[in-house]
């Protein structure tokens, strides 16, 4: 499991995260005042684009299309909140994780028996 990291509070903000298949995805994040949150747009290997998804909380935000990517990413809130504030990527409030391989197949096991 790794953590994506690196994010400030600036209301744009763009990384590019490299998988260990070595395939890359961009990843665009946008805090929109108006509407209280944080969106994000994907682009994965040049195949699959993601736009203007909301950033909630929740253990894989990706899993609706975990047949096509990889990947996911699991969203962690403080108090399970969703990232409702401009500040909270950068104050710890919200942690990101990127999850690949064993830890994909770790969470997907929970979607599955959430018991």
């Amino acid at each position: 499991m790794n953590y994506l990291t690196g994010f400030t509070s600036e209301p744009k903000q763009e990384s590019t995260v490299i998988l260990a298949d070595g395939t890359r995805f961009v990843w665009y994040l946008e805090y929109r005042p108006n509407q209280a949150g944080w969106f994000y747009n994907i682009n994965w290997n040049e195949t699959f684009t993601l736009n203007g998804q909301r950033l909630v909380t929740g253990p894989n935000i990706l899993r609706q299309w975990e047949n096509i990517i990889p990947f996911g990413i699991g969203v962690i809130g403080v108090g399970m909140v969703d990232p409702l504030r401009q500040t909270d990527l950068a104050d710890g409030t919200i942690t990101l994780v990127l999850l690949e391989g064993a830890d994909l197949a770790a969470v997907d096991a929970l979607y599955a028996n959430p018991n």
